[in-house]
């Protein structure tokens, strides 16, 4: 199974976070501009007033990340990963046969598909922290198991087909639902002008900035030399 769990670790890292750092750069970004964290008491006590408000914290605490599509793209891939894993160890628990790990693509490609509109992160945290904990209660379910018994092992769907190909075909679908969707391509678009708008103030100002300190220095050189 190590080298399944492999497989999935190879086949889903790296295009997740291809996917976030080329083709949604400049949403990351807008999703860290409409957030707001901070440290004090009094906005911890703010969001923390309910108890399911926590996946809310956690998640503006994360988008602070986001302002650098690296590290947005990152935190982006560990969801999916964490998701991923989680089905992982539960099938293989469940079942004690490697052929059915690539029934874990299917809870992935559900939570991928609505991983773009998820803007405060809520939905990730749960979908996460539910599959971590739905992991830990299997096992511990199965952990006292004296025979372990693998399940379909002689059926087509835990041949080689569905173990490698169907992942793969799986994957594809999603990321081509996710990449030709037109109102988040239309979305990113937006978010690349406003992306651009403000890199081109920032540059403004900082020109403005430059003149204004070479102007002192020159109006303060010449009063030194009267």
């Amino acid at each position: 199974m190590k080298k399944i769990f492999l497989f999935h670790l190879l086949l889903v890292c790296p295009v997740i976070f291809l996917i976030w750092y080329i083709v949604f750069p400049n949403y990351l970004w807008l999703l860290e501009g409409n957030s707001f964290f901070s440290f004090t008491p009094d906005f911890a006590g703010i969001q923390l007033s309910l108890p399911s408000d926590w996946a809310q914290y956690v998640g503006a605490y994360l988008l602070q990340f986001f302002r650098f599509r690296t590290s947005g793209a990152l935190v982006q891939m560990l969801f999916v990963l964490i998701v991923l894993l989680s089905a992982d160890c539960i099938i293989a628990r469940l079942t004690r046969n490697k052929g059915l790990l690539w029934l874990s693509f299917i809870p992935v490609i559900w939570f991928m598909s609505g991983q773009f509109a998820d803007v405060l992160l809520v939905r990730s945290m749960w979908w996460c922290s539910i599959s971590a904990v739905l992991t830990l209660l299997v096992w511990l379910l199965t952990i006292r198991r004296k025979a372990p018994v693998a399940w379909g092992e002689r059926y087509f769907f835990s041949s080689p087909f569905f173990t490698y190909i169907v992942p793969c075909l799986l994957l594809g679908f999603i990321v081509y639902r996710e990449v030709t969707d037109e109102k988040q391509k239309e979305t990113e678009f937006i978010s690349r002008i406003d992306h651009l708008a403000e890199n081109r103030i920032l540059l403004c100002c900082a020109g403005l900035c430059w003149l204004f300190q070479k102007r002192d220095s020159c109006r303060n050189g010449c009063l030194l030399m009267e």
